[in-house]
C-alpha cells in the first residue's frame, strides 16, 4: 500500500493510468461505455452517407449512416429529433446509435 506521505506530487499523477476497465485522458474511453445524448439532426447528406446532429447543448455531432440503428438512414429528415450515445472515435467525438426520439414528434428546424 502507498501512503499519500510517502510519494510525491509527480507520483500521484493518474494520467494515463488504467483503471479496471477506465483510462484517464482524452477520448481513452472504450467504445462499449458511451453517454446518451438527444438532438436535432441539423444537416444530411444523403449522396454521401453522412449528416450532423446538433445535441440539447449546442455541440454538433458528425454520423455516418452506418450508425443508425433504428430504421434507415433514408428514413431521416432534417429537423428530426433523436437521440444517440456519443461515442469516441480517432477524429474526436461522434454520435453512433442513432433512434428517432418517440418522446417528440417535433420536426421543427
Amino acid at each position: 500500500m502507498v501512503h499519500l506521505s510517502d510519494t510525491g506530487p509527480d507520483e500521484l499523477s493518474l494520467r494515463g493510468t488504467k483503471l479496471g476497465f477506465l483510462t484517464t485522458g482524452p477520448y481513452d474511453r472504450p467504445a462499449e461505455v458511451s453517454d446518451v445524448a438527444n438532438g436535432v439532426i441539423k444537416r444530411l447528406v444523403r449522396d454521401r452517407g453522412f449528416g450532423f446532429i446538433r445535441d440539447d447543448g449546442g455541440q454538433e455531432w458528425f454520423f455516418h449512416r452506418s450508425s443508425v440503428t433504428a430504421g434507415s438512414f433514408e428514413s431521416l429528415n432534417e429537423g428530426q429529433r433523436v437521440a444517440f450515445d456519443e461515442e469516441p472515435s480517432a477524429k474526436g467525438p461522434r454520435a453512433g446509435n442513432i433512434r428517432a426520439d418517440d418522446s417528440s414528434s417535433s420536426t421543427a428546424a
